[in-house]
């Protein structure tokens, strides 16, 4: 499935299919179904906190966070890893699901500091 990288934004946005069966980065690439029931597991969790969270921060932080993991789980069942495809200057390839992680965890961050912040 890999494939050659074509340019979007010569020098500074590529495409490039590759199939991933490890984790962020390529990480530990034999454990695919470790890491299908690690995400099944937070995925829940985050679930769970959400249907229980009042403060709109931390919902609209961890939604995005669940909706990617659960992108890249839906990969991981049906294609035996997880497709990315985007590719940046000195960064490891990635996905749209992978922003969305990303942004989310950003979010949770915001939180836990602003949280931190008002119990001083």
């Amino acid at each position: 499935m890999d494939g050659e990288a074509f340019p979007v934004i010569p020098g500074l946005l590529w495409f490039q299919l590759i199939l991933n069966t490890g984790a962020a980065f390529g990480l530990f690439q034999s454990l695919g179904p470790l890491l299908a029931l690690i995400s099944v597991i937070l995925i829940y969790a985050g679930y769970k906190i959400i249907r229980h969270e009042e403060d709109p921060l931390l919902v609209w932080s961890l939604a995005p966070i669940l909706g990617g993991a659960a992108g890249n789980l839906i990969d991981r069942v049906f294609r035996g890893g997880v497709v990315d495809f985007i590719k940046i200057p000195a960064w490891p390839l990635f996905n749209l699901a992978d922003c969305a992680i990303t942004a989310g965890t950003a979010g949770v961050i915001l939180y836990a500091l602003m949280t931190r912040r008002r119990e001083e």
